[in-house]
């Protein structure tokens, strides 16, 4: 059977049937602005989920990346508001969250590039940008006696340029990714490898969530008289 979101009561459709004859072009802007008032409402609770259950440093970003799409015209066959997130060439828009799906991106800030707090935005010089040219060890002739050698010579050259660079494989006790040599140890800023993502819905209760509580007749109610000429009310 299915779910019922919301319903009317009879006295209501009685309304709404004098008034769709009267001017059906106003009833359907009603339903349109009806659909996106839930839509925005919608946007507002998944913002405020995911600021509970996730930890992002900048909620500008979060704002940003939450979209609304109107429902436009005032056909209402056709009429519909999307909401949702928006993913980007570096962000996939939370969906690992959501679904579980395995991340795409093996990359991974540590702490020492969020300055000790996952609560902060990494410093941008370890971001992986453009700008941002990390050396390897492959962009050097150095001449070595062996493997070992020559990564030492390599750590060497880059704790005095103080600069960072890739480390592309494992090598016994450093793992992949990026890091920054000084005389006496190496900071690592980003790991490379599999990413390990908790799955936690943050979308699909919302959204039920947001559609159980919302009072569709107060909504709809409110839209209405907005569109509807005083000779028609």
């Amino acid at each position: 059977m299915p779910k019922k979101e919301f319903e009317f009561k009879p006295e209501d459709l009685i309304l709404l049937r004098r008034f769709y004859k009267k001017s059906p072009k106003l009833f359907g802007r009603s339903v349109v602005n009806t659909i996106n008032t839930v839509a925005f409402e919608s946007r507002l609770a998944l913002l405020d989920t995911i600021q509970e259950q996730m930890t992002v440093p900048d909620n500008r970003f979060i704002s940003r990346q939450m979209r609304v799409d109107k429902a436009k015209g005032v056909d209402i066959r056709t009429a519909e508001a999307t909401v949702g997130s928006i993913a980007g060439p570096r962000f996939t828009g939370w969906v690992e969250q959501e679904t579980g799906k395995k991340p795409e991106n093996s990359r991974m800030m540590t702490l020492v590039a969020r300055r000790g707090s996952i609560q902060n935005k990494a410093v941008p010089r370890a971001r992986a940008k453009s700008s941002n040219d990390f050396a390897r060890i492959s962009d050097f002739q150095i001449k070595a006696k062996s493997r070992q050698h020559r990564l030492i010579i390599f750590l060497q050259m880059m704790s005095r340029k103080k600069k960072l660079f890739i480390m592309p494989r494992r090598y016994k006790r450093l793992q992949r990714g990026v890091y920054q040599a000084s005389k006496r140890k190496l900071k690592r800023f980003q790991t490379f490898g599999d990413r390990k993502v908790q799955k936690e819905p943050w979308m699909k209760p919302t959204i039920q969530h947001q559609l159980k509580e919302k009072d569709m007749r107060k909504a709809w109610a409110t839209n209405i008289s907005r569109v509807l000429p005083r000779r028609l009310r």
